[in-house]
């Protein structure tokens, strides 16, 4: 079966032209200028939230100080907390490209805001038998707990212990990744909590989005 090739236009054309060493036209240039924009951008934000991370602050805080207060020792700064920590900014810069993709989506309907109640746990529509086997059955108050709560750390940690040691754990995350974010009935499910699965489906769709331009 004959693979379709991206039209010219876009940014897979002008990988294209380039690998065959092709002429690159006005269109496919601007396609790369844009995606080019679109990932600096993403760096930007995701070395600024990498440089905010708790555990990282006294990294952070030493190459401020080695560096100097200088804007272009600053930002220097920030690109060597980078190379530190690959991972964490790996995740964070999967994050905000697929939250400026999001940015660039026409806008649809908004999710509610969450009550200060718990919320409902979201067990008993989950498709299947084994959401019945589940060791959080019973247990909403703790699955669900409301944001605003003063223990709200503690809670999750207790949320996700009892995740951990679920026989369905890996049936409930599956399902919950499987639905899309304005689905997602909050609370801790299959291990991970809403926010979690918000960076988990950007991170996903960021691949999906990586390999389409290979394509």
């Amino acid at each position: 079966m004959t693979r379709q090739l991206k039209p010219c236009g876009t940014n897979a054309a002008w990988v294209r032209h380039k690998r065959n060493g092709e002429p690159v036209d006005e269109a496919c240039a601007q396609a790369h200028r844009e995606v080019d924009a679109h990932i600096n951008k993403a760096r930007d934000r995701a070395i600024v939230r990498l440089a905010k991370l708790p555990e990282l602050a006294d990294d952070f805080a030493a190459l401020v100080t080695k560096q100097g207060n200088h804007r272009r020792r600053y930002h220097k700064a920030r690109c060597a907390l980078a190379k530190l920590h690959p991972q964490q900014y790996r995740r964070l810069l999967q994050d905000e490209i697929a939250h400026l993709d999001d940015e660039d989506q026409p806008a649809g309907p908004r999710k509610p805001a969450r009550l200060a109640e718990p919320t409902p746990t979201a067990r008993a529509t989950a498709p299947g038998d084994w959401a019945t086997r589940g060791a959080c059955k019973g247990r909403g108050s703790v699955m669900d707990p409301p944001p605003d709560s003063p223990h709200l750390a503690a809670t999750i940690a207790v949320a996700k212990g009892i995740c951990r040691g679920c026989p369905v754990t890996e049936k409930c995350r599956g399902w919950i990744l499987s639905l899309p974010k304005g689905a997602d009935p909050g609370g801790v499910l299959g291990g991970m909590t809403e926010d979690e699965r918000t960076t988990e489906r950007r991170a996903a769709a960021y691949r999906r989005s990586r390999a389409g331009a290979r394509s």
